[in-house]
């Protein structure tokens, strides 16, 4: 009686495992990718809102309800800009653009240093201005109120609202002629009060 030993996996049990194998690999590089994305747009939405509360904040204790200059990230070296002054001075104090918003908040410690400086930079406008993630513009200081804009790299449907409805908050008209340019390329924003 002959009797037949396999030895080994055939060339189709191969080709189904190495399948398997392949399949779980590209689902859970998919699940990681969505993961890392989630929780990159979680930490621009964090420190969005603690520069967010920090300028409330840095506006309100001065009482004199003058907001400090717009913008954000650094220009210079902390201090260093030539009409900066520790901080206090700015936009509003020289006419000049010296000290950026992150300046101001991080020397009169509303703002940890490089809290901003974690968060990489924008695609949308590589080179420019406008390469950061977050942005706080339009003060208006007749109405006492400022928008910070953060981009998002997913945003969900009900940020995407929310964007819209906190720029009619205050009082830009995003049905108008707001372009990505004007909005700089950001998808959620936060309309404060000070």
């Amino acid at each position: 009686m002959n009797t037949i030993t396999r030895r080994g996996f055939t060339l189709i049990e191969l080709l189904v495992v190495i399948t398997v194998i392949v399949i779980l690999v590209m689902i859970t590089a998919t699940i990681y990718r969505s993961v890392q994305v989630q929780a990159k747009d979680t930490q621009v939405t964090a420190v969005a809102d603690k520069v967010g509360d920090a300028t409330v904040l840095y506006i309100t204790q001065r009482r004199n309800r003058i907001a400090p200059p717009a913008g954000l990230g650094s220009t210079a070296a902390i201090g260093t800009g030539p009409n900066c002054n520790g901080g206090s001075g700015g936009w509003f104090a020289s006419g000049a653009y010296p000290c950026s918003l992150e300046d101001v908040l991080v020397l009169n410690k509303y703002l940890p240093s490089g809290v901003l400086t974690s968060l990489s930079q924008s695609t949308i406008f590589p080179n420019n201005t406008y390469n950061s993630n977050i942005i706080v513009d339009s003060f208006d200081d007749t109405n006492h109120r400022f928008m910070i804009w953060w981009r998002l790299e997913s945003p969900s449907g009900a940020e995407t609202a929310n964007f819209t409805a906190q720029m009619q908050k205050c009082g830009i008209n995003p049905a108008g002629s707001v372009s990505q340019r004007d909005t700089f390329g950001m998808s959620n924003a936060k309309c404060l009060s000070y």
